[in-house]
């Protein structure tokens, strides 16, 4: 009688050992096949939202979340310090000033006919400092590069204005005064006062 009662109790105790094995298991088979081991702060904002409600996890959020979780959200284009001009993307040169020779009225004498389209062919003269650069844009004068697009920033205060130019080439560039101006010549251009992608 006594083996037998000793026999039963071994039966349960690996019977108990065994449903622990398996619970264990079972439980590092979920977190291996889980994507991602560790929760995301995401999946643990869900979690308080459950249990503590949407105030309290605003409130929360508000005071620690904007410098842990990570935002998905597309760089807010800014604008540069100083004016600049970005050929094809590829070369940006700081500018001291843009100057549009249409810009100076449509009176007699002008050379500006009224019937003109602001945004079609022309010409754009902007100067720059000394600098690197200096060499690329000759060497665009020289060689008669094409450009496809030209982008003159103008920062101003908060906003500021940029002006594309399309099928660009260099027409002149010489010294003036401290710098250098070089004349820009385009098939069309246009406007607008959204800041340009960061470069």
């Amino acid at each position: 009688m006594g083996k037998m009662r000793a026999r039963q109790r071994m039966r349960r105790k690996f019977r108990e050992e065994d449903l622990e094995e398996e619970q264990v298991l079972d439980e590092a088979t979920k977190l291996a096949q889980s994507p991602t081991a560790m929760p995301s702060p995401a999946d643990k904002a869900l979690e308080l939202q459950k249990t503590a409600g949407n105030r309290a996890v605003g409130a929360a959020l508000d005071r620690f979340a904007s410098p842990f979780l990570p935002s998905n959200a597309p760089a807010v284009a800014a604008w540069p310090k100083h004016p600049e001009a970005r050929f094809d993307d590829d070369l940006v040169v700081p500018i001291e000033s843009a100057q549009d020779p249409r810009a100076g009225g449509g009176g007699p004498g002008s050379g500006r006919s009224e019937r003109e389209d602001p945004n079609g062919p022309g010409e754009l003269t902007i100067t720059t400092p000394g600098g690197d650069f200096v060499v690329e844009l000759h060497k665009a004068v020289v060689g008669a590069k094409h450009f496809d697009k030209v982008v003159i920033v103008l920062p101003s205060g908060a906003g500021g204005i940029v002006i594309i130019l399309y099928d660009v080439y260099i027409s002149s560039g010489h010294i003036s005064g401290n710098g250098h101006a070089w004349q820009l010549s385009y098939s069309k251009r246009e406007f607008s006062n959204a800041p340009p992608p960061s470069q």
